[in-house]
C-alpha cells in the first residue's frame, strides 16, 4: 500500500529547470559572447537535477568559460532571482498534470512530501507563486542534507521524517539526477521528463519504460498502475 508520494519541484511541478537553462545561457554569453544559448540549453539538459556548483563547473569546463564557476554562479543567480520575482511567469511555468496529481493523492488521504534542490527561499518563491506552500507535510531542500541530488539523501531524510519505508513510496522526477537519488534510496520512482530533460532520462534507462511519462496525460493512469502494482 503507497504510504506517500515523493514530489520533486523544478521541472515536475513546474517548469523552471527551463528557466535555470536560460539563467545560466544568459550567464554564460556574459563570460563569453562567443558561446551559443542554444549550447549552453543543451548542455544543461543533462545536469538538471545536480547542484548549482555542479552544473557551474559543469558548464565552464564544457564551455571552457572564462572566470570561475563561482563567478557563473554569481551571474546566473542575478538573472534568476529576476525572473522568481515575477509570480506571473512561475504560474505560466506550471505542469499541470503533476499538480493535479498532487490535488488528488492529497483528496485520497496520501501523505505527500517536497524534494528540492531549489535553495530554501527559491523553493518557497516558487510554492507560494504555485499557492502549493501548504500542500506538503515534509520539505526537504538542500540546506537539510550534506549531499544533494543525485545522492539519495534527500529520499532518505523525507522517508524518515514522514515514518514511511521508501519501498511503500512513490517518487515522481524529470531529471537522471533526480531518479538516480529516489531509486538508490529504494523509492520506486516515476520518471515525468519535459522536454529539456527527456532525451537524457530515456538514454539513461533507470526506470523502465513502462514508468516513463512523456505524455502528461497519461500521468494518473501510470501512477495508478505503480500504486497498485499492475504493469502500466
Amino acid at each position: 500500500m503507497t504510504c506517500a508520494v515523493l514530489f520533486d519541484l523544478d521541472g515536475t511541478l513546474v517548469q523552471t529547470e527551463e528557466l535555470k537553462a536560460r539563467s545560466y545561457a544568459e550567464a554564460a554569453r556574459a563570460l563569453d559572447p562567443a558561446v551559443r544559448a542554444d549550447d549552453v540549453v543543451a548542455a544543461f539538459s543533462h545536469l538538471a537535477g545536480c547542484s548549482r556548483e555542479e552544473v557551474a563547473r559543469g558548464l565552464v569546463d564544457r564551455f571552457h568559460l572564462p572566470g570561475t564557476p563561482e563567478r557563473l554562479v554569481e551571474l546566473r543567480l542575478e538573472r534568476y532571482d529576476a525572473m522568481l520575482g515575477d509570480a506571473a511567469l512561475i504560474r505560466r511555468q506550471a505542469l499541470g498534470a503533476a499538480i493535479a496529481l498532487l490535488g488528488r493523492v492529497r483528496r485520497e488521504g496520501l501523505r505527500t512530501g517536497l524534494t528540492t534542490m531549489s535553495d530554501p527561499a527559491h523553493a518557497s518563491l516558487i510554492l507560494n507563486a504555485l499557492g502549493l506552500a501548504g500542500d506538503f507535510e515534509a520539505v526537504i531542500t538542500p540546506a537539510d542534507v550534506a549531499h544533494g541530488k543525485p545522492a539519495p539523501d534527500m529520499y532518505q531524510a523525507i522517508t524518515r521524517r514522514l515514518g514511511c519505508a521508501p519501498g511503500d513510496c512513490i517518487a515522481l522526477e524529470d531529471s537522471v539526477a533526480g531518479i538516480t537519488a529516489a531509486t538508490t534510496a529504494g523509492v520506486p520512482c516515476i520518471a515525468v521528463p519535459t522536454w529539456l530533460t527527456r532525451d537524457a532520462v530515456h538514454a539513461a534507462a533507470l526506470v523502465g519504460p513502462e514508468w516513463i511519462v512523456d505524455d502528461p496525460e497519461r500521468l494518473e493512469t501510470v501512477f495508478e498502475a505503480h500504486a497498485t502494482g499492475k504493469d502500466a
